[in-house]
Formats: C-alpha cells, structure tokens, sequence
C-alpha cells in the first residue's frame, strides 16, 4: 500500500508527541521510495507552525513555501 503513496514529506517538532510514530511512518514510506523529506523542527512543541512568535515558525513557512515549489510537480 506505502509504495501507492504519492511522495510525502514528514514534519514534525522535536517535543511532538507523534515524532516516533512520524519518524517511524518516514522510514517505511523511504523504505518503498515514497519519502521526499522528514524534517523535524527542534525545541517546539505540536502545532508550533501556527504560533507565529514561535521559534522556527517562520522556518516553517519557509520550508512549506520550497517543498510546494520543489516537489509538487512531481506528485504521481
């Protein structure tokens, strides 16, 4: 079934109580050729992306803003 994804990326904080399932849902999707990227944000917690004074927000936005850019076009 993992090898039907489209490529995926994987965010997640350092103190997000899904980052081992995350991390471990990453490696499978790798392991069938369907991870793009798996990019863990240190020293915040979930949902740090929508507090905009929070510490890596903004490298949030920014990675959001280049993984449309980069790898939309490749969607299969």
């Amino acid at each position: 079934v993992l090898a039907k994804y489209p490529v995926t990326m994987v965010i997640s904080s350092e103190w997000d109580p899904y980052v081992v399932c995350n991390a471990q849902f990453a490696q499978r999707l790798a392991d069938n050729g369907r991870l793009v990227e798996n990019i863990v944000y240190d020293g915040v917690n979930h949902g740090f992306m929508y507090d905009f004074k929070a510490y890596h927000s903004e490298d949030y936005r920014k990675d959001l803003k280049y993984a449309i850019a980069t790898y939309v076009h490749k969607i299969n």
